[in-house]
């Protein structure tokens, strides 16, 4: 035998017992990991570590309802289609007397950006219409006017409505204060809508949602002019903007994508999640935005990118039962969102006693729907770094999966040489 082939076989045995070696490790891990627990079929979970090697697998192909972890799916898609310093739009034009707005669908026109644009319009209406403007019309036609998949009547707001023109994530915030109705936040007016849907609304304050689209454009023409100093009683929505209407000024909103994404996953706000996804097939000349046509573009980003099939996402929030995904494919959302996790909502750990760091942390989404407990993200530990994938399509004791992601923590810091 020549010396090539010794050197070349020796080389190939220690190949394979460098195998044999790491495959041992992660076979340690996993018998260490969740021995006190029982899974079932309504089951999955995936523990990777930061080289991508599986710690631990139950079920990690089966396709699983996620709720409200889809949001990383959305978050991923986002990321890849804008970058995290894009910022959304919305356009005022002017028509003879008549101030129009246009909406692209920025999600996170809340009461202190409206008071930003409130200040610029003052302005242009000085110059470019020195007499009171007669009317305000909302054209909100970019979006299709369609409901959001497994979006109930409940007025909570979880469940608030979509719309292309939107104020305060189509919330609002009310109290009754000696028996009279006030708005709960100090930056926003009472309006006449927040009137109408105040309900049995008491002395705590209450976030309702706005119930439609068109109350939602009513309202946010409302809540303009009241910032305005404007009073009318000429608001039309639901109107498409007329071709030689006048652009006076287009708002880019201050709030980057990576603070709109923020807040879909710190603070589970469907709202946003699902205005973020119906934006995501936005292209020069496409006119319309759908469910049906974010569907197709998160189908094809996820088949070409990560050679996804059979998942489903039929919506960007998770609020719907037929979103469809697996423990293995959320794990390589993860991936893609490693350098991200700070937009994650961060969970201190308890004491894990490793040698060099008291404590760990995770940065985690959950979600939940009735029988449906979801819980996925990253798990720090003395530098180094774990993904984990909770999934249970059943009911489960309160406060489960927090107690099993410190209970992975505390094994895992047993486990590992450090």
């Amino acid at each position: 035998m020549s010396i090539s082939n010794v050197l070349a076989l020796r080389a190939g045995v220690w190949v394979v017992l460098l195998l044999g070696l790491s495959l041992c490790s992660q076979i340690a891990m996993a018998v260490s990991l969740f021995q006190t627990d029982t899974f079932t079929s309504n089951d999955a979970i995936l523990v990777s570590d930061q080289q991508g090697n599986v710690v631990y697998q139950w079920q990690s192909d089966r396709a699983m309802i996620p709720a409200s972890v889809a949001k990383l799916v959305t978050t991923s898609l986002a990321i890849d289609k804008w970058g995290l310093d894009h910022r959304f739009g919305t356009e005022f034009y002017l028509s003879d007397s008549i101030l129009w707005v246009k909406g692209f669908g920025d999600p996170y026109l809340i009461s202190e950006e409206l008071d930003r644009v409130a200040d610029i319009l003052k302005e242009k209406l000085k110059v470019e219409m020195p007499d009171d403007i007669s009317a305000l019309y909302i054209d909100a036609s970019y979006f299709a006017d369609e409901l959001v998949p497994a979006r109930s009547k409940v007025v909570d707001p979880y469940n608030a409505p979509l719309s292309a023109v939107a104020a305060n994530f189509n919330t609002v915030m009310l109290q009754r204060q000696a028996g009279r109705l006030i708005s709960a936040e100090p930056q926003t007016a009472l309006t006449d809508v927040a009137i109408r849907l105040a309900g049995s609304v008491g002395s705590k304050p209450v976030r309702v949602n706005l119930m439609n689209n068109k109350l939602a454009q009513k309202y946010f023409a409302e809540l303009l002019l009241a910032k305005l100093g404007i009073t009318l009683d000429k608001i039309k929505v639901n109107q498409i903007l007329p071709a030689e209407a006048r652009l006076i000024y287009h708002h880019q909103n201050s709030h980057t994508l990576a603070d709109v994404l923020r807040g879909a996953l710190e603070y589970s706000n469907n709202f946003i999640a699902n205005q973020v996804f119906l934006l995501l097939p936005q292209t020069p000349g496409l006119h319309q935005m759908s469910f049906a046509g974010s569907r197709q573009y998160a189908d094809t980003k996820m088949a070409s990118q990560l050679g996804w099939s059979g998942a489903k996402l039929v919506d960007g929030s998770g609020l719907s039962r037929d979103n469809k995904l697996s423990a293995r494919q959320i794990d390589q959302v993860l991936t893609r969102l490693k350098s991200h996790k700070g937009l994650l909502r961060r969970y201190p750990l308890a004491n894990t006693n490793m040698p060099g760091s008291p404590s760990a942390e995770a940065f985690a989404k959950s979600g939940t729907l009735d029988g449906v407990h979801s819980f996925a993200g990253f798990l720090d530990l003395a530098g180094r770094q774990f993904q984990f994938v909770f999934l249970f399509n059943r009911k489960m004791p309160y406060r489960y999966r927090e107690t099993l992601l410190q209970r992975m923590a505390d094994q895992l810091a047993t486990t590992i040489d450090w």
